[in-house]
């Protein structure tokens, strides 16, 4: 629950905005005051047609210490992105919000998800400013090759660079290199390694029409193509 006894005036006017709005779009999460409350309610009002009245709102909600962490509050990004009539009141936080995204997670987790509504999305504006945060991205995905599989694509549909790719896929090859080198080089590729790579994220990363633009990085995926996975 919030301390709303730490809100300032203008917390608890925007708070009381953010309840009319989200009660003329028959949001049943008008009453709440918890975190999880203020965003299912964000939500609502961003997927209905009066999402842009929700645009005087969306700093306060997107940047306003509302939970302990801001998992409760990256729906509401992936939303607002979506949602052409509150870009303009996006487009001033989104750098600072993504940045942070970065941060938060070894696996780039939270940064998934918005990474990929902005790539889907055609506002050329919001990915200029996201590209920058992908190499660190990326690196932090390695971790998870679903994460960096899907994160992976997202680059190359925003026309990044394949080249940033390698190192961080090198990375997720080089956690496999302790078994002994017989055993690595003779079954790593249909078995351990296989379990790892054998998800949506990298599959679709395999089959992306881009990969051929880079020679290294095409080079080093060859050995799994038409490859079976059990």
């Amino acid at each position: 629950m919030v301390d709303v006894g730490s809100w300032t005036a203008d917390d608890a006017f925007k708070l009381e905005q953010l309840r009319a709005l989200a009660t003329s779009v028959d949001s049943r999460y008008h009453n709440c005051f918890g975190p999880v409350g203020v965003s299912y309610a964000s939500l609502d009002i961003l997927r209905s047609d009066r999402a842009g009245e929700f645009s005087p709102l969306l700093s306060w909600v997107l940047t306003r210490k509302l939970a302990d962490h801001v998992y409760d509050q990256e729906p509401v990004i992936v939303a607002a992105i979506r949602c052409h009539p509150v870009h303009e009141a996006l487009a001033p936080i989104l750098a600072e919000i993504m940045r942070s995204y970065v941060l938060a997670s070894n696996c780039a987790d939270l940064f998934l998800h918005p990474a990929s509504a902005v790539a889907k999305c055609d506002n050329s504006e919001f990915i200029e400013v996201v590209k920058p945060f992908f190499p660190e991205a990326l690196k932090r995905a390695a971790w998870s090759s679903h994460n960096f599989g899907s994160l992976a694509c997202d680059w190359l549909d925003m026309n990044g660079d394949p080249a940033i790719l390698i190192g961080p896929m090198q990375a997720i090859f080089d956690r496999q290199q302790d078994d002994p080198p017989e055993t690595f080089f003779r079954t790593a590729r249909a078995t351990k390694l296989g379990k790892e790579l054998c998800n949506s994220g990298f599959i679709r990363l395999l089959n992306h029409p881009r990969l051929t633009e880079n020679k290294n990085l095409h080079r080093m995926l060859m050995p799994f193509a038409g490859t079976k996975l059990q």
